[in-house]
């Protein structure tokens, strides 16, 4: 998990909590400060997301494998061509 999901999170709790106790206390600067502190952290956990995605993606995508040692010939030849394919489609 990346760590901007973590931080963005944790600053979008702290925004709720810093707006109620603007609400409750009549301050209307805390009660803004706090849905900007939500807004950001709602970004940066996207931003997070996108990037563990990002990342899933693009090693599954080429994470390769080796074919079998004791394949015949007919089984490599089928490999390489699902290679190829994977190599001209990417």
């Amino acid at each position: 998990m990346d760590e901007n999901r973590i931080e963005g999170t944790a600053r979008n709790l702290g925004g709720k909590a810093q707006e109620g106790l603007g609400k409750v206390t009549g301050n209307a600067r805390a009660q803004a400060e706090g849905l900007a502190n939500q807004a950001a952290g709602a970004a940066q956990d996207l931003y997070g997301q996108a990037a563990d995605t990002a990342r899933e993606t693009a090693s599954a995508r080429y994470q390769c494998r080796p074919p079998n040692q004791t394949a015949s010939p007919a089984g490599s030849r089928l490999y390489l061509s699902r290679l190829d394919r994977m190599v001209l489609q990417g």
